[in-house]
Protein backbone atom coordinates (compact mmCIF):
# COMPACT_ATOMS: atom_id res chain seq x y z
CA UNK A 1 0.00 0.00 0.00
CA UNK A 2 1.36 3.40 -0.98
CA UNK A 3 1.84 6.24 1.48
CA UNK A 4 -1.05 8.11 -0.13
CA UNK A 5 -3.41 5.15 0.17
CA UNK A 6 -2.34 4.61 3.77
CA UNK A 7 -3.16 8.23 4.50
CA UNK A 8 -6.64 7.86 2.99
CA UNK A 9 -7.35 4.78 5.08
CA UNK A 10 -6.26 6.52 8.27
CA UNK A 11 -8.29 9.62 7.40
CA UNK A 12 -11.37 7.46 6.92
CA UNK A 13 -10.93 5.76 10.30
CA UNK A 14 -10.25 9.12 11.97
CA UNK A 15 -13.41 10.59 10.43
CA UNK A 16 -15.43 7.70 11.85
CA UNK A 17 -13.92 8.09 15.33
CA UNK A 18 -14.48 11.85 15.44
CA UNK A 19 -18.02 11.50 14.10
CA UNK A 20 -18.93 8.94 16.77
CA UNK A 21 -17.58 11.23 19.51
CA UNK A 22 -19.64 14.05 17.99
CA UNK A 23 -22.69 11.80 18.15
CA UNK A 24 -21.96 10.90 21.78
CA UNK A 25 -21.58 14.57 22.73
CA UNK A 26 -25.10 15.47 21.57
CA UNK A 27 -27.00 12.17 21.81
CA UNK A 28 -28.75 13.11 25.06
CA UNK A 29 -29.36 16.78 24.35
CA UNK A 30 -29.71 17.47 20.63
CA UNK A 31 -30.66 14.30 18.75
CA UNK A 32 -30.80 16.01 15.36
CA UNK A 33 -27.27 17.36 15.79
CA UNK A 34 -26.14 13.94 17.00
CA UNK A 35 -27.65 12.36 13.90
CA UNK A 36 -25.17 14.32 11.80
CA UNK A 37 -22.33 12.49 13.52
CA UNK A 38 -23.95 9.14 12.83
CA UNK A 39 -24.35 10.03 9.17
CA UNK A 40 -20.65 10.88 8.81
CA UNK A 41 -19.68 7.68 10.63
CA UNK A 42 -21.98 5.65 8.40
CA UNK A 43 -20.51 7.30 5.30
CA UNK A 44 -17.00 6.29 6.41
CA UNK A 45 -18.06 2.67 6.88
CA UNK A 46 -19.92 2.59 3.54
CA UNK A 47 -16.85 4.00 1.81
CA UNK A 48 -14.77 1.23 3.37
CA UNK A 49 -17.18 -1.48 2.22
CA UNK A 50 -17.27 -0.07 -1.32
CA UNK A 51 -13.53 0.43 -1.86
CA UNK A 52 -12.08 -2.47 0.13
CA UNK A 53 -11.72 -5.93 -1.37
CA UNK A 54 -10.93 -7.49 2.01
CA UNK A 55 -13.86 -6.41 4.19
CA UNK A 56 -14.21 -9.60 6.22
CA UNK A 57 -10.46 -9.95 6.61
CA UNK A 58 -9.97 -6.35 7.75
CA UNK A 59 -12.80 -6.56 10.29
CA UNK A 60 -11.65 -9.98 11.52
CA UNK A 61 -14.67 -11.96 10.40
CA UNK A 62 -12.73 -14.59 8.51
CA UNK A 63 -12.79 -18.25 9.44
CA UNK A 64 -11.42 -18.46 13.01
CA UNK A 65 -8.35 -20.62 13.66
CA UNK A 66 -7.06 -22.37 16.75
CA UNK A 67 -5.69 -19.13 18.19
CA UNK A 68 -9.11 -17.50 17.91
CA UNK A 69 -10.74 -20.48 19.58
CA UNK A 70 -8.35 -20.43 22.53
CA UNK A 71 -8.63 -16.65 22.84
CA UNK A 72 -12.43 -16.90 22.73
CA UNK A 73 -12.48 -19.30 25.68
CA UNK A 74 -10.28 -16.88 27.63
CA UNK A 75 -12.45 -13.97 26.51
CA UNK A 76 -15.63 -15.60 27.81
CA UNK A 77 -14.07 -16.08 31.24
CA UNK A 78 -12.62 -12.56 31.22
CA UNK A 79 -15.92 -10.94 30.25
CA UNK A 80 -17.89 -12.73 32.96
CA UNK A 81 -15.21 -11.97 35.57
CA UNK A 82 -15.10 -8.27 34.70
CA UNK A 83 -18.88 -8.07 34.75
CA UNK A 84 -19.00 -9.70 38.18
CA UNK A 85 -16.30 -7.33 39.44
CA UNK A 86 -18.30 -4.35 38.18
CA UNK A 87 -21.45 -5.60 39.90
CA UNK A 88 -19.51 -6.13 43.12
CA UNK A 89 -18.30 -2.53 42.90
CA UNK A 90 -21.95 -1.42 42.72
CA UNK A 91 -22.88 -3.59 45.72
CA UNK A 92 -24.87 -6.07 43.64
CA UNK A 93 -24.73 -9.85 43.53
CA UNK A 94 -21.89 -11.15 41.37
CA UNK A 95 -24.26 -12.53 38.73
CA UNK A 96 -27.79 -11.51 37.69
CA UNK A 97 -30.54 -13.56 39.33
CA UNK A 98 -32.37 -13.49 36.01
CA UNK A 99 -32.12 -11.72 32.70
CA UNK A 100 -34.52 -8.89 31.96
CA UNK A 101 -35.64 -7.26 28.68
CA UNK A 102 -32.66 -4.91 28.50
CA UNK A 103 -30.25 -7.88 28.28
CA UNK A 104 -30.78 -8.21 24.51
CA UNK A 105 -30.10 -4.50 23.97
CA UNK A 106 -26.98 -4.65 26.17
CA UNK A 107 -25.63 -7.53 24.10
CA UNK A 108 -26.35 -5.71 20.83
CA UNK A 109 -24.60 -2.54 22.02
CA UNK A 110 -21.51 -4.43 23.16
CA UNK A 111 -21.29 -6.40 19.92
CA UNK A 112 -21.70 -3.25 17.82
CA UNK A 113 -18.94 -1.41 19.69
CA UNK A 114 -16.52 -4.26 19.10
CA UNK A 115 -17.40 -4.61 15.43
CA UNK A 116 -16.84 -0.92 14.89
CA UNK A 117 -13.84 -0.19 17.13
CA UNK A 118 -11.88 -3.46 17.29
CA UNK A 119 -13.15 -4.57 13.90
CA UNK A 120 -13.45 -1.59 11.60
CA UNK A 121 -11.22 1.07 13.24
CA UNK A 122 -8.46 -1.27 14.39
CA UNK A 123 -8.63 -3.23 11.16
CA UNK A 124 -8.30 -0.12 9.02
CA UNK A 125 -5.48 1.29 11.14
CA UNK A 126 -3.54 -1.97 10.93
CA UNK A 127 -1.72 -0.33 8.00
CA UNK A 128 0.21 1.51 10.73
CA UNK A 129 1.23 -1.74 12.42
CA UNK A 130 -0.59 -3.80 15.02
CA UNK A 131 0.62 -1.93 18.16
CA UNK A 132 -0.40 1.48 16.80
CA UNK A 133 -3.74 0.12 15.60
CA UNK A 134 -4.53 -1.37 19.02
CA UNK A 135 -3.67 1.84 20.88
CA UNK A 136 -5.47 4.18 18.47
CA UNK A 137 -8.63 2.05 18.39
CA UNK A 138 -8.62 1.95 22.19
CA UNK A 139 -8.26 5.74 22.30
CA UNK A 140 -11.11 6.18 19.82
CA UNK A 141 -13.39 3.92 21.84
CA UNK A 142 -12.44 5.62 25.12
CA UNK A 143 -13.15 9.04 23.60
CA UNK A 144 -16.59 7.93 22.46
CA UNK A 145 -17.49 6.30 25.78
CA UNK A 146 -16.19 9.18 27.89
CA UNK A 147 -18.05 11.75 25.81
CA UNK A 148 -21.25 9.73 26.06
CA UNK A 149 -21.05 9.73 29.88
CA UNK A 150 -19.58 13.21 30.33
CA UNK A 151 -22.81 15.06 31.16
CA UNK A 152 -25.06 12.79 33.24
CA UNK A 153 -28.57 13.97 34.18
CA UNK A 154 -29.26 15.25 37.71
CA UNK A 155 -29.06 12.51 40.31
CA UNK A 156 -26.39 10.54 38.47
CA UNK A 157 -22.65 10.73 39.07
CA UNK A 158 -19.91 9.42 36.78
CA UNK A 159 -16.18 9.26 37.51
CA UNK A 160 -15.19 10.31 34.02
CA UNK A 161 -11.45 9.90 34.59
CA UNK A 162 -11.89 6.34 35.85
CA UNK A 163 -14.23 5.57 32.96
CA UNK A 164 -11.75 6.90 30.41
CA UNK A 165 -8.82 4.96 31.86
CA UNK A 166 -10.81 1.74 32.30
CA UNK A 167 -12.22 1.91 28.76
CA UNK A 168 -8.79 2.59 27.29
CA UNK A 169 -7.10 -0.24 29.20
CA UNK A 170 -9.97 -2.58 28.34
CA UNK A 171 -9.55 -1.56 24.73
CA UNK A 172 -5.86 -2.44 24.86
CA UNK A 173 -6.69 -5.92 26.19
CA UNK A 174 -9.53 -6.48 23.73
CA UNK A 175 -7.47 -5.07 20.87
CA UNK A 176 -4.55 -7.29 21.82
CA UNK A 177 -6.80 -10.33 21.63
CA UNK A 178 -8.02 -9.19 18.24
CA UNK A 179 -4.48 -8.69 16.94
CA UNK A 180 -3.05 -11.94 18.30
CA UNK A 181 -5.97 -14.09 17.15
CA UNK A 182 -6.60 -12.27 13.83
CA UNK A 183 -10.29 -12.48 14.71
CA UNK A 184 -12.96 -10.17 16.08
CA UNK A 185 -14.60 -13.05 17.97
CA UNK A 186 -12.53 -12.93 21.21
CA UNK A 187 -13.09 -9.23 22.00
CA UNK A 188 -16.69 -9.46 20.84
CA UNK A 189 -17.34 -12.41 23.16
CA UNK A 190 -15.61 -10.67 26.07
CA UNK A 191 -17.59 -7.46 25.62
CA UNK A 192 -20.92 -9.24 25.16
CA UNK A 193 -20.35 -11.35 28.28
CA UNK A 194 -19.40 -8.28 30.30
CA UNK A 195 -22.51 -6.36 29.24
CA UNK A 196 -24.75 -9.36 29.79
CA UNK A 197 -23.48 -9.89 33.34
CA UNK A 198 -23.22 -6.19 34.21
CA UNK A 199 -26.55 -5.01 32.80
CA UNK A 200 -28.57 -8.13 32.05
CA UNK A 201 -30.91 -7.75 35.02
CA UNK A 202 -32.01 -4.20 34.12
CA UNK A 203 -35.69 -4.01 33.22
CA UNK A 204 -35.25 -0.88 31.13
CA UNK A 205 -32.46 1.04 29.45
CA UNK A 206 -30.27 3.23 31.71
CA UNK A 207 -29.86 6.93 31.05
CA UNK A 208 -26.68 6.57 29.02
CA UNK A 209 -28.28 4.51 26.27
CA UNK A 210 -28.76 6.65 23.18
CA UNK A 211 -31.92 8.64 23.65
Amino acid sequence: MSQRERGRVCAEALAFALAMSWFAAFAHRRPLVAAGGLMVAAAAVVHFVVVSRRVTQVIGLGRPGLAAGAASAFALTLGVALGALYRSHLGKSLLPARFMPFAATAVAIGAAEELFYRGYVQGRLSVLGAPAAVVLAALAHAAYKTTLFALPPPGHEVNVVFLAVATFLGGIVFGGMRALSSSILPPLIAHVCFDLVAYGDLASAPWWVWS
